[in-house]
């Protein structure tokens, strides 16, 4: 009813418009196809892992929190290994510091979310250097080397009589 009306489109699609005008002498109708395109808006990447550092192996079970509604997802898990599931668990073998991205995508386009060293793995091993007594009144020592990612530890040792 108004001369210059305006409509808020909130799906995404194609509209055909139709204009009635009216007067005394009649009316007249114009109608144009598919004249409003309506695109969906791209995806917002987003993700959260769980748990974010730990002794290797690690399984890291990851959740997308992508807006815009993708349809499709593609992860790097900053060791080769990549899946292409919502939410993908995935297991870290090796010590490091890993880089995680998410490329979330629908009709509308794609966005990534990258978080740097967001996966922290690291290696707890222990390497005993043993040595036995070797007769009445001798003791053995025993050093223990706790390895991290970084640091080296300092050795532990313990004397046995």
């Amino acid at each position: 009813t108004a001369q210059n009306p305006s409509h808020d489109y909130t799906a995404a699609g194609d509209y055909t418009v139709s204009l009635t005008a009216t007067n005394s002498a009649g009316s007249d109708t114009e109608t144009k196809a598919d004249y409003i395109s309506v695109s969906q808006p791209a995806p917002v990447a987003d993700f959260v892992g769980s748990p974010t550092s730990g002794t290797a192996p690690l399984t890291v079970n990851f959740t997308d929190q992508s807006t815009n509604s993708p349809t499709s997802w593609s992860w790097d898990f900053g060791d080769s290994g990549t899946s292409t599931v919502q939410n993908p668990s995935h297991e870290y073998t090796s010590a490091g510091d890993y880089t995680v991205s998410l490329t979330a995508a629908n009709s509308g386009g794609s966005d990534t979310e990258t978080k740097t060293d967001y996966i922290s793995v690291s290696t707890s091993t222990i390497s005993p250097q043993t040595h036995r007594p070797r007769g009445p009144g001798t003791s053995a020592t025993v050093e223990l080397r706790l390895s991290r990612i970084h640091p080296t530890s300092t050795p532990v040792r313990a004397t046995t009589r």
